[in-house]
């Protein structure tokens, strides 16, 4: 049985619907906040079982009988590395066979404000003895247009490269990935995947003499640990 925690989310759902169109059988738990948003997974003929992260007796019933776990990371950013932690501990009480888990590229060398947690939750996972997969999602192609706020307006555009080459993938490309790991979760048993896209993108800042009315918004990169406030609520 494979339980898909946040499983009414884009990420989530989308992992759901590929593993059925290779296999409508497949045996699937999808755990979310409430029986209204299991709604739909319901009729997908999805197991629903209510559960939050930061409510460890609901996530401890909802993991009983599973064997193959997707922790797709918090999207709240407060204590989410204790959320995640409390996923760990209750599968582990459960005897959960293998645990995925969707993490950020590169957490471990702090490129981002983001990449804490994802650390800790990596160590955490390692640290418990339950086989791993742990799938390293570069930026969400998705996220860009949040971006630009009023750019085609002004025609200023910030964005947090801090100058430098950015990788970006789509979301259903991830969801491609997570669902042929958990297809076969032995043939990746204890690894790290970078999950990119085949290159990486650098934007260069213009001068006005250079741009006419028609031109693209000038660009300025900043770093990004000062987008720190603009990711949260939106990974």
């Amino acid at each position: 049985m494979i339980l898909i925690t946040g499983a009414n989310g884009h990420l989530g759902t989308q992992t759901i619907d590929l593993l059925l169109d290779k296999n409508p059988e497949t045996k699937i738990v999808g755990l979310v906040r409430s029986e209204e948003k299991g709604a739909e997974l319901e009729e997908k003929g999805v197991e629903v079982r209510i559960g939050d992260y930061t409510d460890y007796p609901s996530v401890e019933k909802a993991v009983q009988g599973v064997d193959i776990l997707l922790l797709i990371s918090s999207s709240t950013m407060d204590g989410r590395a204790e959320q995640h932690n409390n996923v760990i501990e209750a599968a582990k009480k459960a005897g959960v066979k293998h645990i995925l888990y969707t993490s950020l590229v590169e957490a471990d060398k702090g490129l981002s404000p983001l990449s804490a947690d994802h650390t800790v939750t990596e160590k955490l996972i390692k640290a418990s003895g339950i086989p791993y997969t742990i799938y390293r999602h570069t930026f969400y192609m998705e996220f860009l247009p949040l971006f630009l706020g009023n750019a085609l307006e002004t025609g200023s555009w910030v964005f947090p490269t801090d100058g430098k080459a950015i990788n970006l993938a789509l979301r259903s490309e991830m969801a491609e990935v997570l669902a042929n790991g958990l297809e076969n979760p032995e043939e990746h048993k204890d690894s790290t995947y970078e999950i990119t896209s085949a290159r990486a993108f650098v934007w260069f800042r213009s001068s006005a003499a250079e741009r006419s009315s028609e031109a693209p918004p000038l660009f300025s990169p900043y770093s990004i640990f000062i987008s720190a406030s603009v990711l949260k609520g939106i990974s």
